[in-house]
């Protein structure tokens, strides 16, 4: 994870916020969205992540 979200959850919640996050939960309870990195191998960190619908976010088994 980029020092900037590890160091200050308000930078990680406005960027989470500005990028497409919503509190939205499935009838299990499941957050509907899932932080996904574009580059697996890559960092954390706004340059890299996104976020998804959380049944569509690949698995590591799948990328293997």
């Amino acid at each position: 994870m980029c020092d900037e979200w590890k160091n200050d959850f308000l930078s990680f919640h406005d960027w989470a916020i500005a990028n497409g996050y919503k509190e939205e939960k499935t009838d299990k309870g499941l957050n509907i969205l899932t932080i996904d990195r574009i580059d697996v191998n890559g960092n954390y960190e706004p340059s890299n992540c996104r976020f998804c619908l959380l049944y569509t976010s690949p698995s590591p088994r799948d990328l293997s």
